[in-house]
C-alpha cells in the first residue's frame, strides 16, 4: 500500500474519528445513528494511521503533494 495522505489529511480524519468514537462510546447517540458513526470513526482511525484511503487510490486521487514538480 503507497500512502496517498499527506499529513494534514491524516491528522483531520484522526480528530474526526476522535469525536465521531467519543460520541459513539460516550453513549451521547444511539441505535443505528451509533453504529453509523462508530464504522465512519474506524474507518477514519484506520486510514489516518496507515495513510492510505482506498476510495482516493480507487480515483487515483493523492493529497500528497509531488515533490519532483517544485
Amino acid at each position: 500500500m503507497k500512502q496517498n495522505m499527506a499529513p494534514w489529511d491524516r491528522g483531520v480524519r484522526l480528530v474526526i474519528a476522535a469525536i465521531l468514537l467519543f460520541l459513539v462510546f460516550g453513549t451521547y447517540v444511539h441505535g443505528a445513528v451509533a453504529w453509523i458513526l462508530a464504522v465512519v470513526g474506524f474507518i477514519f482511525m484506520f486510514t489516518g494511521l496507515t495513510g492510505f484511503c482506498l476510495l482516493y487510490a480507487l480515483l487515483k486521487l493523492s493529497t500528497i503533494r509531488d515533490s519532483s514538480a517544485e
